[in-house]
């Protein structure tokens, strides 16, 4: 359970976290090999083997929710390239904050991911729709829109 899995692709340095067992590899092409690498285990033993192999972003990424549309619970994969203030929220279509996933917490350089349950800052369930998502820090902010499908 203190395990972490990861598949870098080596041939375009993008490390990628192995979450419930899938690995989403953005621009696969089939004109050549990929070169890959399997790495497990803490998240201390993962951070070390970044810094050795020297694989970190050079800019900010909000990536596309997955699965989407979801119900109950998406994955906010995102990367940043230097340890600083973090801060993930979600609105809905009108502009109005419905949680902070967190706020201003620091995170190290890196690719991380954040999962939302569907819920409010009380906890309540949230009706079906189109909800925004945001990555905030000092110097960059960007949203991405994904959709709650309830079948409750």
């Amino acid at each position: 359970a203190d395990y972490k899995i990861w598949l870098w692709d080596l041939t375009q340095s993008a490390p990628r976290e192995v979450v419930n067992g899938e690995i989403l590899l953005n621009n696969v092409d089939n004109k050549g090999t990929r070169k890959l690498k399997l790495i497990i285990g803490t998240e201390e033993f993962v951070e070390d083997h970044k810094q050795e192999n020297k694989i970190l972003p050079e800019k900010f990424v909000l990536e596309q929710n997955f699965p989407n549309p979801f119900n109950p619970t998406t994955t906010i994969r995102y990367v940043i390239p230097s340890e600083q203030a973090v801060t993930i929220k979600i609105y809905n279509i009108l502009g109005e904050e419905i949680i902070a996933l967190f706020e201003s917490s620091k995170k190290t350089a890196g690719f991380h991911t954040v999962n939302w349950n569907g819920t409010n800052k009380l906890g309540h369930i949230m009706p079906s729709g189109i909800y925004l998502y945001s990555l905030e820090t000092k110097s960059f902010k960007t949203m991405k829109k994904m959709i709650l499908k309830n079948h409750r």
